[in-house]
């Protein structure tokens, strides 16, 4: 395990349903991710977004090479 490094996974919702909400999703992602630059420390990040299928934004980004979250809701949510 390596000293002073943080890994942070987000899985978001982006089916449909998001729209409602959309501003806020994106506005909390990227409000996370501002504080966790201004961080000690290495941190790497990863964003799956999620609908009927699955997408990686990031995998594994250093936070510092993370811009800002566009959330555009498509689809339905798989319940399987």
């Amino acid at each position: 395990m390596k000293a002073n490094l943080t890994d942070v996974t987000v899985v978001l919702d982006r089916s449909g349903s998001m729209h409602s909400c959309k501003s806020d999703a994106e506005g909390g992602v990227n409000s996370f991710v501002e504080e966790q630059k201004r961080q000690p420390g290495e941190c790497v990040y990863s964003l799956v977004e999620f609908d009927n299928e699955y997408n990686f934004v990031h995998r594994a980004t250093p936070i510092q090479n993370v811009g800002n979250y566009t959330l555009i809701p498509r689809g339905g949510t798989a319940l399987l």
